[in-house]
């Protein structure tokens, strides 16, 4: 009898938790939009803290006070971008007003294309009211555009927000993170410590691996693009460069995003140029994807390419942009923690 009581009452405990994490994982879908405007500068700063860390750490055992390590590296942070901000704006600047000049000829030439290709497609049956069709969408699309523009603005806001906090954010995690750490470890049962540390020591490896293997590859991505394209004559070759390193941060589907203005850009001088450009962006990929990135995707994550598209769909589908970033490392972080469990 009092077996049975036992049993019900360990039922009664694996339900109510079950029923928990339910409601928890409801609630955070529920209000997903909320926590990712919550959490964002806390993400960009624990980010920086982890691609810093390995610096002040050497600082330190160098004997310099954990303090003025990170106040040495984040002037040191703060002095590369502006040197770079320096070195970059003439160029940039240069390349926007040389396409601003030459944006009159362009819609010349663009209107020309488009009305040849316009009177091509309308001989062919059905095509003519398919254009106008489009031509009604696109209106749309852009009246709802100018209609949602206040809550860009607010948008714009926030994304400074998360700028101005989030350095601030990761100096607290670099200078107190240790602190944090050992408060919530005294609170673990002494029996289950080591069963945390080894979980925290393989998330720590998988996250940092992720962000440090990631920021060198769209680096790479970045300025070889930018080069390509400059020597190929490309108009804004930098800003390209650039945007195609920061959406290459998203597997599979980044690359093909940055593609698509570069090679409209490239076909508005000619079809020639949009090929190259084309080609330029296969290369590149091709080393990223066949050398740089399987060690990271692999060796450091141990996912399949297909659970990885798979993720990424449904981190999108969820979250959107930010849940295409975070859905590859967090299921590789579940993944480990389920199998350093499964060990015990």
């Amino acid at each position: 009898m009092v077996r049975r009581i036992y049993v019900k009452h360990d039922v009664i405990k694996i339900t109510a938790r079950y029923l928990i994490i339910i409601l928890l994982i409801i609630l955070i879908y529920i209000y997903r939009n909320n926590l990712l405007n919550v959490l964002m500068p806390f993400m960009i700063g624990g980010i920086i803290a982890y691609l810093v860390y390995p610096l002040i750490n050497y600082l330190e055992n160098k004997g310099v006070r954990r303090s003025y390590s990170i106040l040495i590296i984040f002037f040191a942070i703060l002095i590369v971008i502006l040197l770079l901000f320096l070195f970059l704006t003439p160029h940039i600047t240069s390349e926007i007003n040389e396409f601003i000049s030459e944006l009159p000829n362009i819609r010349y030439s663009a209107e020309e294309k488009l009305n040849v290709l316009e009177e091509r497609l309308r001989s062919i049956p059905g095509v003519d009211e398919a254009i106008s069709e489009f031509y009604d969408r696109a209106n749309e699309s852009f009246i709802s555009l100018l209609e949602g523009l206040p809550d860009r603005v607010g948008s714009i806001f926030s994304s400074l927000l998360n700028i101005i906090l989030a350095p601030i954010i990761s100096f607290y995690i670099l200078m107190d993170g240790e602190k944090i750490y050992a408060n919530f470890y005294l609170l673990i049962p002494e029996k289950d410590r080591q069963t945390l540390e080894f979980i925290m020591r393989d998330v720590e490896g998988i996250i940092n691996g992720y962000i440090r293997g990631q920021f060198y590859i769209n680096l790479f991505v970045a300025t070889f693009t930018a080069v390509g394209l400059a020597i190929i004559g490309v108009k804004l070759a930098i800003i390209l460069g650039i945007l195609t390193g920061i959406l290459n941060f998203i597997p599979y589907f980044g690359p093909i995003l940055a593609a698509i203005p570069t090679v409209m850009m490239a076909l508005l001088d000619s079809p020639q140029k949009a090929i190259y450009a084309l080609i330029i962006y296969l290369v590149v990929q091709q080393i990223e994807s066949g050398i740089l990135a399987p060690r990271i995707l692999s060796e450091n994550l141990g996912l399949h390419p297909l659970m990885v598209m798979f993720l990424l769909l449904l981190g999108q589908e969820f979250f959107g942009i930010i849940g295409m970033l975070v859905s590859v490392p967090l299921a590789a972080v579940i993944r480990r923690v389920l199998i350093r469990l499964a060990q015990l």
